[in-house]
């Protein structure tokens, strides 16, 4: 507040009171004014007293501050033990910093304050309960591998999530069933691939791998599968490109006549299946996926009286991690020696050059057989197909076998 000195009658007066004092509580000072001296204190101690001197004859004044009122007091003051005039107070052994008792008023200051720790431990101990407040209801689970394999142990409930919302952890999954089937062999000497398309020619044991030059066509043996006919109309062809990233292609069919699938560049091909056709739902003729300029070459089939195509086979996209589930086998006419293989190595489950054996099963004549798969890894990039050795090539031997694979978006 303002401090108004005024003169009356010689008799100095602070805001309007003769007996009274100017307290500032920020420095714990005020004026006093007893008889003909006027004295300056802080709290108890007396900091400064005097007798007026030319106060009589000074004007009447007011201040907004301590240090301008104290300016104007001081020269009117002299010490008291001096008992007479002087223009001037000295004061001295003032403390830097003054002790507080009691509350202080505090105005125009901030409601947070900053303040600096330093040394802090980065964990406290807490002993007792802990108060925690505005927290969600539900929290998601990190997106990592950790929290998806501990859902896989319930896998009724892994494969309704994935096929029921296409996520798992928030990840985009997916769960296919590869299928696979030979009914030609070459030898039974050997292990075939499971490729419907792969014949008993020498050299046909494994399927080929198509190549990013490779030109397409695809072609069928009955003039029914075509854009009106009976059989089938459309395919998809379902291949992963130059990248290993997935990607579909829509081909409508023209008989007997190839037809080009341009602006394709596939690394790899995955399957194909019939999406549109007529009365019949089935292919009437065998549909190829074909080598340009090479008919013989295919990369992948539908068998006359199927609408997919069933190569045993599956690469694992870029981007994705994959996991087998289980995979089964039938062997019918002949004993099957089956195996379950993939060019990933045993020990960290990196990719591999080859096809290396990650599960078997020996199946006598028309038996089956089942088998859960521990989830094993299988980085992007990786091949998975099944191969089987037949025990003679005589009677017709046949042997179908799937496996099921999830993939999960790293």
């Amino acid at each position: 507040m303002p401090i108004k000195i005024t003169n009356s009658n010689g008799r100095v007066k602070i805001n309007g009171y003769v007996q009274g004092n100017l307290y500032y509580p920020k420095t714990d000072l005020y004026i006093g004014d007893y008889g003909d001296t006027v004295t300056i204190y802080r709290g108890k101690e007396v900091i400064c007293a005097g007798k007026y001197t030319d106060f009589v004859n000074a004007s009447d004044a007011a201040f907004t501050d301590l240090p301008t009122c104290l300016a104007y007091l001081l020269p009117l003051l002299e010490p008291s033990s001096a008992g007479g005039g002087g223009s001037a107070v000295s004061v001295s052994n003032f403390p830097a910093v003054q002790a507080i008792t009691g509350n202080v008023g505090v105005s125009n200051f901030p409601a947070v304050q900053a303040v600096g720790v330093t040394n802090f431990p980065a964990v406290q101990p807490v002993n007792g309960s802990v108060g925690v407040s505005n927290l969600p209801t539900s929290y998601p689970l990190p997106n990592n591998q950790e929290a998806i394999l501990a859902k896989i142990r319930d896998k009724r409930e892994l494969m309704h999530e994935i096929q029921s919302t296409g996520l798992i952890e928030g990840k985009t999954a997916f769960l296919f069933q590869i299928l696979g089937r030979r009914s030609n062999w070459a030898d039974a000497a050997t292990m075939h691939d499971l490729c419907e398309f792969l014949t008993t020619t020498a050299g046909q044991q494994t399927f080929i791998p198509v190549t990013t030059a490779d030109q397409l066509d695809i072609v069928s043996t009955s003039a029914n599968d075509t854009s009106a006919g009976t059989g089938t109309r459309t395919v998809e062809v379902t291949y992963l490109d130059a990248s290993g990233n997935i990607q579909i292609t829509t081909v409508t069919l023209n008989g007997t006549t190839a037809v080009p699938l341009t602006g394709i560049a596939a690394t790899a091909i995955l399957w194909m299946e019939a999406v549109t056709g007529g009365a019949l739902e089935v292919s009437q003729g065998t549909i190829s996926l074909r080598k340009v300029g090479a008919p013989t070459t295919i990369y992948e089939q539908i068998v006359a009286g199927g609408n997919k195509s069933m190569s045993g086979r599956f690469r694992v996209p870029t981007g994705y991690t994959a996991y087998l589930v289980a995979w089964d086998g039938f062997a019918i006419n002949q004993t099957m020696d089956i195996r379950l293989r993939a060019t990933v190595k045993t020990l960290d489950r990196t990719v591999s050059t080859r096809y290396v054996f990650q599960d078997n099963m020996f199946l006598a004549t028309s038996s089956n057989s089942t088998r859960p798969m521990p989830f094993l890894k299988y980085p992007a990039g990786a091949t998975i197909k099944i191969s089987a050795q037949a025990g003679a090539t005589g009677g017709t031997p046949r042997c179908d076998a799937s496996f099921t694979v999830i993939i999960i978006q790293n």
